[in-house]
């Protein structure tokens, strides 16, 4: 992000008083950045790692339907060592 970017959404969040949703997968940063927000009055603050959850959690019922779809095709019998459809 640019300077000038920056100091737009500066002036933004300035004249709002409300932050930009934001997302970070570091806790230190999330942390130093609400608690600056917090320390600077702010009236609302979101931060979210919803984003990486939400795609981990769809990934492993993905995973879960597949399995039980393999097994319905195959009449439960296991697949030979090694081979592997998808």
């Amino acid at each position: 992000m640019t300077l000038s970017a920056r100091l737009e959404v500066l002036i933004s969040m300035v004249e709002t008083g409300v932050p930009p949703l934001f997302h970070t997968d570091d806790a230190d940063r999330a942390s130093r950045i609400t608690g600056a927000r917090r320390e600077g009055e702010a009236r609302a603050i979101e931060f979210t790692d919803r984003v990486v959850a939400a795609a981990a959690d769809a990934k492993s019922k993905v995973e879960v339907q597949l399995q039980s779809k393999m097994q319905e095709l195959t009449g439960g019998l296991p697949l030979p060592p090694g081979l592997k459809l998808f």
